[in-house]
């Protein structure tokens, strides 16, 4: 994992699978996805938005910890909620099939 907290965003790589890249965290509230300032929208706007761009909402989930997850499987996107407020989005990487490898180092 690395954190850069100033820049609102922290790198996590695949342990088990030689430290490839495989997701990026976003909390900076500045983050536009499809031209909309994703922080500033609720829940039901970001599912229209994914929507307007051809993602369909595939799974939601309530966290004992008090967050709901609503996830896009076909565009790598967890969208994390607290009290109805955005609070992340996490970007995952597209499995690759080939020997490319991302590397922290």
């Amino acid at each position: 994992m690395l954190h850069y907290w100033e820049n609102g965003f922290s790198l996590f790589f695949d342990n088990f699978n030689n430290k490839v890249f495989n997701s990026v965290e976003v909390d900076n509230p500045e983050t536009v996805l499809f031209g909309k300032k994703i922080f500033s929208l609720k829940e039901k706007d970001l599912i229209e938005l994914l929507a307007q761009n051809g993602y369909k909402l595939t799974d939601s989930e309530n966290h004992d910890w008090g967050e709901k997850r609503i996830s896009f499987d076909e565009a790598n996107l967890d969208f994390y909620f607290q009290n109805g407020k955005l609070v992340s989005v996490n970007f995952g990487a597209p499995e690759i099939n080939n020997n490319i490898y991302f590397s922290p180092n």
